[in-house]
Formats: C-alpha cells, sequence, structure tokens
C-alpha cells in the first residue's frame, strides 16, 4: 500500500530535491508464515566426557570429540569417533541441520529446509518430514506467527533533475517488534546484518510497566500469565540509490525497472552511483533459533 505523504512533509523530505516525488510507506503489520528459520550455534551436550584414546568404551558409552557427541556402537579403544571408524555413531547437536548418519533419540530437535523438527523415537536415516518419526518443533510455528511493524518513505529525483542521463532515489526502512498481549515471550536476542557489519542486541521490552531484558528475564515477569508485552527493539537505516553517469552520454540513461538491476557497466562509468544495504535482521530464541526478515 502506498499513500501520499501531506504538502509538508513531502516539502521536507523533497527540500533540495526541486523534482523530487516522496511517498509515504505507512506502518504496516505483516508476519511471515512461511519463513525460513536458521540457526546460529547449534546446541552442543557438554555433559558427555572428552574421549580418551587409552579408554576402553562399551557399547551405549557416549563421549565428546571435536564439539560433536558420539555413542559407541559396541566394545571399542584407540579408535578415534568420527567417520573413519563405524565403532562410533554420531549424537547430533540440538537443532543442529539434520544429518542422515546420525542417530537421534526421542525429543532430538534438528533444523530441516527451514523448520525445527522433533524426534518422536529413535530413528537414523529417516528424513524430516516423511514419516511419523519427526513432528513440526513448536517453536517453528510460534517463530512464524509473530508480527512485525514495518514503515518508511521513498524520494525519487527524475533523470531531468540530471540532464536525463542520471537517477536517484533515497528514503528509510523501519522495522520493529508489535506489541501484544502474552504469556510468553519467545524471543532472547537480535542479530543485525547490514551489508558486511553485524551486530546484536537482546530483547528488551516492558511488562506492567516493569523493564526486562532477555527472554528469561521477560518470561520471569509474565509467570505464565497473558500480559501487555511493549517492546522497545527497533531497526532503521536510510538509503540512497543512484544509477547513469553524471557524464554527459550520447544517449539519456533510461530509468530501470529494478534499481538492484541496475547494469554493472553504468555502475564502473560512475563512481558516485550508490545501491540499497542488504539488511537482514534476525529475531533468536535462546536455543539460537532465529527468525530473519530482509528488509
Amino acid at each position: 500500500m502506498k499513500t501520499l505523504l501531506s504538502t509538508a512533509v513531502l516539502a521536507a523530505l523533497a527540500a533540495g530535491q526541486a523534482q523530487a516525488t516522496c511517498t509515504l510507506f505507512p506502518e504496516t503489520l505483516f508476519n511471515n508464515t512461511h519463513a525460513q528459520l536458521v540457526v546460529e550455534t547449534p546446541v552442543v551436550d557438554l555433559t558427555a566426557p572428552p574421549w580418551l584414546p587409552d579408554q576402553v568404551y562399551q557399547a551405549g558409552d557416549s563421549v565428546q570429540h571435536q564439539l560433536v557427541n558420539y555413542q559407541a556402537r559396541w566394545w571399542t579403544q584407540n579408535e578415534e569417533p568420527g567417520p573413519s571408524w563405524v565403532s562410533w555413531q554420531k549424537i547430533m547437536q540440538q537443532n543442529a541441520v539434520w544429518d542422515a548418519t546420525a542417530v537421534y533419540k526421542q525429543g532430538d530437535t534438528v533444523l530441516f529446509e527451514g523448520v525445527i523438527y522433533q524426534a518422536e523415537y529413535w530413528n537414523q536415516q529417516t528424513t524430516p518430514g516423511a514419516s511419523g518419526a519427526w513432528s513440526h518443533h513448536p517453536v517453528t510455528q510460534k517463530m512464524r506467527s509473530a508480527f512485525f511493524i514495518r514503515s518508511g518513505y521513498s524520494c525519487a529525483r527524475p533523470p531531468s533533475d540530471f540532464g536525463g542521463n542520471y537517477w536517484e532515489v533515497s528514503g528509510s526502512n523501519s522495522l520493529k517488534m508489535m506489541p501484544i498481549i502474552t504469556d510468553e515471550v519467545i524471543f532472547d536476542y537480535v542479530i543485525i546484518e547490514r551489508d558486511e557489519e553485524i551486530s546484536s542486541e537482546p530483547i528488551r521490552a516492558s511488562i506492567g510497566g516493569v523493564s526486562c531484558e532477555g527472554q528469561m528475564a521477560c518470561n520471569a515477569l509474565l509467570d505464565g500469565v497473558a500480559k501487555q508485552v511493549d517492546y522497545y527493539n527497533g531497526y532503521s537505516y536510510s538509503y540512497t540509490e543512484s544509477h547513469g553517469s553524471k557524464e554527459p552520454t550520447p544517449e539519456p540513461t533510461p530509468l530501470p525497472v529494478n534499481p538492484a538491476l541496475a547494469s554493472s557497466a553504468f555502475e564502473l562509468v560512475n563512481a558516485e552511483n550508490q545501491k540499497r544495504p542488504d539488511v537482514v535482521v534476525k529475531f533468536c530464541n535462546q536455543q539460537h533459533v532465529c527468525l530473519p526478515i530482509s528488509f
């Protein structure tokens, strides 16, 4: 949905851009029911003892080796856990990408094609979703059902401003979490990826006038009772995109249908060409399962 800005606001945004046309993108609620979840760091079970070469292991013994857990298939000694020895079977880390060679027990969780699955019983080489061995973990639906608020504006200067050889647009995009009445805060922290820059911050919210930081602290305030949760977290950025050359050219530069597809030849002609930053915001829980949003 696009709404034309008021004359006063448009004039303020377009100051110094004689022919600029500005468009407001008002606050819009959205969620992504088909989002591909990602896992930043699989949960490693460090309770298993480290593997020792001289130690004798019996069938069923568990060890940890190079941040991976293994279980002995039978009596073994001096056989390093890994793909070289069949004496050991891998026990997958929680929420790691599904591995056909790993052994999964009831309650184990994996990531497969953007969905978190939970093992219903012991299985190996059983593709998640292909049988009753796996079911959707509730976290998938919870994250995909989360609502956010997006807004922004865009001001474009036509080629006529630059002698017909150059095109430019500038604007701003904003994203924030929607206030909600709930008995559970499902996110713990936020990762912001802008081009090559990465930063993170904890989830911050106000519940009943009391501030909290992080999933555990906020859920402690809720104590299982549905209350109003007002989130402080949000992210916004400004951008300028350009295409073409300010230098005289034999033919006017056409306005690209999609600025992201602007010809690399034009970018080489004029170093002043710019593009909108690639921004991804990931909302993650304590188990490092994340819902990514590109905007």
